[in-house]
């Protein structure tokens, strides 16, 4: 079975492999005779830039890539960008020529650079208004006195002084007599930044709102949701974190700001123009999924619809079908639908609610679960956008059937598999989201913490408190990306058995298929020793991975290095931080319209002796029962 599932999981790479170098093929030169053609381009005598930031920006590089000739127009143009490049990091006397060498008919194109020295930067700041300091605005600056000049940073410099005095309240304003002075006998390049104040420090006007009725819940909603008010200082940042707090209302395809500053007044007035989003929508998906010990089937569809009267209220259904074949003799299905109600600006701006309502039904290794979910929720941010909380309902109330053999009466009575669970609780969420970009994270960190209580007071025959911490921080090194995550949970009091823990998989633990990461039962059945996963009372799982690009062949393509860890114990006391499931791998990925796919193959490091899961005496099965391939969306965390 070990041998089968690596025989396909091989296929499954080498096809990736084949269609990632099949994308990096290029054309091939045809030779006719007496053609002549550009075999190769050399640059002599460059040290501060290197071929590889030279040559692919070329002309004459493109006409070789398609086995043409050289172009003595190209040659030359070539010929200047080349002394361009140099210019712009103030190598001020740089000289670079060309020449054609010729071997046959082949043509071989070589730049020659003298480099010269490379100019200091000095920079001077006029014109500021008194609330702007030039000490802050230095600091914000890439180009710095002293260091290699740089006309990228300078140029980059003024959108800092221009964004700096604009949000100090100066709309007005211009940087156009900014110049930079060479001064070759010296060694410096004299950067200078003149702001020239074109009106006085301005406050925000009026607000105008176009594109929905005047008047109505989306007015409201927007005058709810700005970032400034009338006779405040004017400020740039206060419209951009407008514009994008009207985006996330998620009720308008275009949103634009527009402040109107002809008057060169006191007063800045403001123009929201909003494009409304379509009132309903019909979507639908599926896909794939792949491990060592499962494959999956998923469909998905779905709708929504925004009442014309209600346009703050969203009316929606979804319903998820997916079926796993652990095996060939077993089928494993998942159903969910659920509709739901929700409400935008309950009661006060950024305030959620929602109802879901549904039917659940899921096959496991242990049971079969089927029956109703309720759940109500409020969310809304606490004091600061990036703070959010959330307080809600939820009951479940499962009928159970297809009870695995292993699990006799007493150990099933002692799981809660009693032929019906009743599950009524209270949830609260807090988190803290402070990364640059939540479904690409390359830099910052979330914090988040949920808790449930379980009561009778809710509904339900539980008396438990459940708590799942979550951490995960990501830090760019230059173009990768270092991501580590640490989660758990564990449940004190009454366990129901739908809310055990289970491990495993492409947004887990990748040391492990998807759920076998779990305590399990063992028994003799039919005369056989049978096993079966139940889950655990508590978990712990930590990972760590570098993430590293590597190129774009239509889709962007790279690699990804983890160790994963964790552990899902029967009981809480059990979880031995000294002796978690350790596993590292590799995996490849594309980035393919917007989605993150990726295959991965993780190798446990340790436990995996007798009496651990997937032990073979034969080295190479052990070896392949301890080796996890997966197929994911999306980044692992």
């Amino acid at each position: 079975m070990a041998a089968l599932a690596f025989d396909g999981v091989a296929r499954l790479w080498i096809c990736v492999l084949v269609v990632m170098c099949a994308g990096c093929s290029g054309k091939r030169r045809v030779e006719h005779p007496n053609q002549v053609w550009l075999s190769e381009i050399k640059i002599e005598g460059n040290h501060a830039i290197e071929d590889d930031d030279l040559i692919p920006g070329l002309a004459l590089e493109r006409a070789r890539r398609d086995g043409r000739g050289t172009d003595p127009y190209q040659l030359t143009v070539d010929t200047k960008r080349i002394r361009g490049a140099y210019l712009r990091l103030g190598f001020f006397d740089v000289q670079v020529d060309a020449r054609i060498d010729r071997e046959d008919n082949a043509e071989i194109v070589v730049f020659t650079v003298v480099e010269g020295p490379r100019l200091k930067a000095a920079v001077s700041i006029t014109g500021l208004p008194p609330e702007v300091s030039e000490a802050a605005v230095r600091g914000k600056l890439g180009i710095k006195d002293g260091q290699p000049f740089d006309y990228g940073l300078y140029e980059d410099g003024k959108d800092i002084v221009k964004a700096m005095v604009e949000e100090a309240g100066y709309p007005y304003l211009d940087l156009d007599d900014s110049v930079v002075t060479v001064d070759k006998p010296k060694g410096v390049a004299a950067a200078s930044y003149r702001v020239t104040l074109l009106g006085p420090r301005a406050a925000f006007g009026d607000v105008t709102i176009t594109g929905v009725d005047a008047g109505g819940d989306l007015e409201r909603a927007i005058r709810g949701r700005l970032m400034f008010r009338t006779g405040e200082p004017y400020s740039p940042k206060a419209l951009v974190e407008t514009q994008r707090a009207l985006y996330d209302l998620q009720r308008f395809s275009q949103v634009r700001i527009e402040p109107d500053r002809t008057g060169l007044g006191a007063t800045v007035p403001i123009t929201i123009g909003v494009t409304v989003v379509s009132r309903h929508e019909l979507h639908s998906g599926g896909g794939f999924g792949y491990d060592a010990q499962n494959y999956e089937a998923r469909v998905r569809g779905g709708f929504w619809y925004v009442p014309l009267d209600y346009p703050l209220w969203t009316l929606s259904s979804d319903a998820r079908v997916a079926a796993s074949f652990p095996s060939v003799d077993d089928l494993q299905w998942r159903i969910r639908v659920i509709g739901s109600a929700h409400r935008h600006e309950m009661f006060r701006p950024y305030l959620q609610g929602q109802v879901d309502v549904g039917i659940d039904y899921f096959a496991l290794d242990a049971y079969t679960a089927a029956g109703p979910i309720v759940r109500l929720f409020a969310s809304g941010p606490l004091g600061v956008r990036w703070l959010t909380g959330q307080l809600g309902w939820a009951f479940s109330y499962f009928d159970f059937s297809d009870i695995d053999p292993a699990i006799d009466p007493v150990t099933a009575a002692k799981l809660g598999l009693r032929g019906q669970e009743r599950n009524g609780r209270f949830e609260q969420s807090i988190a803290a989201e402070r990364r640059d970009n939540p479904l690409d994270p390359r830099r910052g960190f979330y914090i988040g913490v949920r808790v449930s209580e379980g009561t009778y007071i809710a509904g339900g025959a539980f008396d438990y408190l459940e708590i799942q911490p979550d951490l995960r921080f990501y830090i760019p090194i230059r173009s990768l990306v270092l991501a580590g995550r640490a989660r758990g949970g564990t449940i004190l009091g009454d366990v129901p058995v739908t809310e055990r823990f289970f491990m495993g998989g492409a947004q887990s633990h990748r040391g492990f298929a998807p759920r076998t990461l779990s305590p399990s039962i063992t028994a003799i059945v039919d005369g056989e020793e049978h096993s079966v996963r139940i889950g655990g009372e508590t978990f712990l799982e930590t990972g760590l991975e570098l993430r590293i690009p590597i190129g774009d062949i239509g889709v962007k393509y790279g690699l990804t290095l983890f160790l994963d860890g964790g552990d899902v114990p029967a009981d809480t006391d059990k979880l031995d931080l000294t002796n978690l499931h350790w596993a590292a791998g590799a995996g490849v990925y594309i980035k393919l319209g917007g989605f993150k796919i990726r295959v991965d193959v993780g190798h446990r490091l340790n436990r995996t002796g007798p009496g651990e899961p997937y032990y073979d005496p034969d080295p190479l099965i052990d070896f392949l029962e301890n080796t996890s391939f997966s197929l994911g969306v999306g980044e692992t965390f």
